[in-house]
């Protein structure tokens, strides 16, 4: 729903039925003037669909939903058991060698989270900084000290360190002792995407947006209704606009 933009307070959404109908639809206000030059080379927003027991993993699978379009993402879900020992070695408990703290014990075990914070905190320990956000996952007060500062890719020094120990770990030359979990959920997507808005909904969303919650969003829509042209000059204008700040996401379930 155009209402939920930028909200912080939407709430959860829930859903219980299949088909595109019935999943979410969000609209995501970019804000494009705040982008900052060579910083902002993208716009759009980065999304993580996940189970809602697992940590967020941002890094490794956000998918970018682009200015100026609706980026749809049909899901299906697959679960996968397998029998722990003597048959595999199998866990669903978080290795002690990585000595994660309870915050992030608390989150269901993933070897994919499991292999990225083994190589944070090889990096850490041999870097003596990380590239990742979370660097207090650790009851090692030294890793954590470590961890707290992010990798300098100005310092050749540090980022030389930071890229051999990728290549390794790619390469084979390095291997964390993380292992399959016994249960897990994943989600198999289909993910498509088309120009959004188009010209013959721009003043039906442009409508929608002055009644937003979001005190941005309609000043955002004020400005851009403020200019006096034409009819056809202004439905084009305010299009583009449109395009240049706001993204789309629908999400449904597919059997």
């Amino acid at each position: 729903d155009p209402d939920m933009t930028n909200r912080t307070d939407a709430g959860s959404k829930f859903t219980s039925k299949i088909g595109s109908k019935n999943g979410l639809r969000i609209s995501f206000f970019l804000d494009n003037d705040e982008y900052i030059g060579i910083l902002g080379q993208k716009s759009g927003a980065n999304v993580v669909l996940h189970n809602v027991d697992e940590y967020a993993p941002l890094l490794t699978k956000s998918v970018l939903v682009n200015a100026g379009t609706v980026t749809r993402m049909t899901l299906q879900q697959e679960k996968i058991s397998r029998q722990s020992h003597p048959f595999s070695d199998c866990t669903d408990e978080w290795p002690d060698f990585l000595e994660v703290n309870e915050i992030y014990r608390s989150y269901r075990y993933t070897l994919e989270f499991c292999n990225y914070l083994c190589k944070q905190k090889t990096i850490a320990e041999e870097c003596g900084c990380t590239d990742n956000f979370d660097w207090n996952f650790s009851t090692n007060e030294h890793i954590r000290s470590l961890a707290k500062k992010g990798c300098d890719v100005w310092n050749m020094t540090e980022y030389e360190c930071l890229v051999s120990i990728y290549i390794e770990y790619e390469n084979g030359v390095r291997d964390c002792e993380c292992v399959n979990p016994c249960s897990e959920n994943h989600y198999i997507s289909t993910t498509s995407s088309a120009s959004w808005p188009s010209p013959a909904y721009t003043s039906h969303l442009v409508s929608l947006m002055k009644q937003s919650q979001s005190t941005k969003v309609r000043k955002f829509v004020n400005e851009i209704l403020a200019h006096s042209y034409s009819d056809e000059i202004s439905k084009y204008l305010q299009n583009q606009k449109l395009k240049e700040n706001f993204a789309r996401l629908e999400v449904n379930f597919q059997t």
